[in-house]
């Protein structure tokens, strides 16, 4: 299944694997295990979730400790056997960690869409992209406008 970190955070990281295959017609869900590189011992993490995306977001790593997970495949006749463990991933310190950017400009409204750059931060360090969220004007709810990191200040 390929289990990696697709994206590495200050407090989090968001593992991804490819899905079984072939899968079958029956509903597939996802159970995840983390285990302290090197103990052996293994931890469901996704106990109050019934995990349906080849994606999942882990909390809760200590700093400085490298982890490793791993992924079965369930549906209503049972489990797959594990995966092969990831190999052992840790979470970059803060010091690694860009600055936010600058002052954000939306330009060119129309109907249905808006321009919208900003200011490069101060810092980059190893910056790999932007997410970016929108909201209506007037309501107080954000939604994501990319779910990959965009690569451009504009």
């Amino acid at each position: 299944m390929d289990v990696h970190a697709s994206e590495i955070f200050k407090s989090y990281m968001v593992l991804s694997w490819k899905p079984p295959s072939p899968r079958g017609r029956a509903p597939l869900w996802y159970i995840i295990e983390k285990c302290l590189a090197g103990t052996g011992v293994w931890q469901r993490i996704n106990t109050a979730v019934k995990l349906h995306s080849p994606r999942y977001p882990v909390f809760d790593l200590q700093d400085g400790q490298k982890y490793q997970f791993r992924v079965y495949s369930i549906n209503m006749y049972g489990s797959s056997q594990a995966s092969a463990p990831s190999e052992p991933i840790q979470k970059v310190n803060e010091d690694g960690v860009p600055s936010a950017p600058g002052k954000v400009v939306a330009t060119r409204n129309t109907k249905s869409s808006v321009f919208v750059q900003w200011e490069t931060p101060k810092h980059l360090k190893s910056l790999m992209g932007y997410y970016i969220d929108g909201r209506v004007v007037g309501a107080k709810e954000w939604f994501p406008c990319n779910h990959k990191p965009f690569r451009h200040n504009r």
